[in-house]
């Protein structure tokens, strides 16, 4: 008797605690399961797994784009952990993994890089555009660094000459050795029809820049080396002498001057290297385009007067 008394005791004891215990203890929410109030007791650790000023406004299961933060669901019964991935906002996308770029946007494995500008005038003032338009039509010259923009926006092209410039930098200390220069025409056409608008009305300057004249009315033109000359030393400048090297801290700047009497020409450059045990060719082009010139011989011309604030017939 004495026993049994006991372990009806027990039993008692055992029935008060769960009477005792209320909807906002562990026991209780075990014997919940997946309700609100479980979601809402484990929001803290979420929070922290996730980062603080994150929005979770937008944390919906897969499947599910109706579903709100605290509500019920497969989910709600895993534990966050310091090593889960943190959840993202909105639907994932997969993207494609970028390809490698290099200065200049040289392809992977060329040790150098380059920049190009074949907007380039002759002393910062000399230089004419063939436009297909009327004077009333095109506006005001604009200056040299905006001579990029301003041509796009008229379809211009280079009358009678392009100079280029090309910046060339190595990628590390290792010298690249570049080897030769050669000129590659695409496409010839008869000239383009047009006017020639000049971007000043005779301009001088007492430094004449070394740089590569190429004669694109040649069967097989060659980029040929000419000396310059600084008019206020009165020295010559040498002619740049292939091959030569560059590397980061050597750079080199090559101003190449295509002319064209007789055609719509198309070309692009092409520049051979090696370094170590490495070689090859790379193509020099106006922004993936091949560069472009006109030639210009008897179209009218014209020169922008700034006293009368329009264009006026020039020679």
């Amino acid at each position: 008797m004495v026993l049994a008394a006991a372990a009806v005791a027990v039993l008692a004891a055992g029935v008060a605690a769960l009477a005792f215990a209320g909807p906002g203890t562990p026991t209780a929410r075990s014997a919940e399961g997946r309700g609100p109030t479980a979601s809402a007791g484990r929001s803290d650790g979420a929070d922290a797994t996730r980062g603080a000023g994150e929005d979770r406004t937008r944390q919906s299961p897969a499947g599910a784009p109706g579903a709100r933060p605290g509500t019920s669901g497969p989910s709600a019964s895993r534990t966050p952990s310091a090593t889960a991935e943190p959840k993202r906002s909105g639907t994932p996308t997969t993207r494609a993994p970028r390809p490698a770029r290099r200065p200049g946007g040289a392809p992977a494995g060329v040790p150098f890089g380059w920049t190009v500008d074949s907007d380039v005038w002759q002393s910062g003032c000399d230089h004419g555009y063939l436009v297909a338009r009327g004077p009333d039509r095109v506006p005001p010259p604009p200056v040299e660094q905006d001579a990029g923009p301003w041509a796009r926006s008229l379809d211009a092209l280079h009358a009678g000459d392009t100079n280029v410039r090309v910046t060339l930098r190595g990628t590390s200390e290792r010298a690249v050795v570049l080897e030769a220069l050669r000129v590659r025409v695409t496409q010839r056409d008869a000239p383009a029809r047009g006017n020639v608008y000049g971007m000043s009305d005779g301009c001088g300057g007492a430094l004449s820049p070394r740089h590569i004249a190429v004669d694109l009315d040649a069967p097989r033109p060659v980029a040929r080396s000419v000396a310059g000359f600084d008019g206020v030393a009165e020295t010559p400048i040498p002619a740049v002498a292939f091959p030569y090297t560059v590397s980061v801290t050597d750079p080199e700047v090559l101003l190449v001057n295509a002319r064209t009497a007789g055609c719509d020409c198309r070309w692009y450059l092409e520049l051979v290297w090696s370094s170590g045990a490495r070689s090859g060719t790379v193509r020099i082009s106006d922004n993936g385009r091949p560069f472009r010139t006109s030639g210009a011989k008897g179209m009218p011309r014209y020169a922008y007067s700034a006293t009368e604030h329009r264009w006026i017939t020039s020679r």
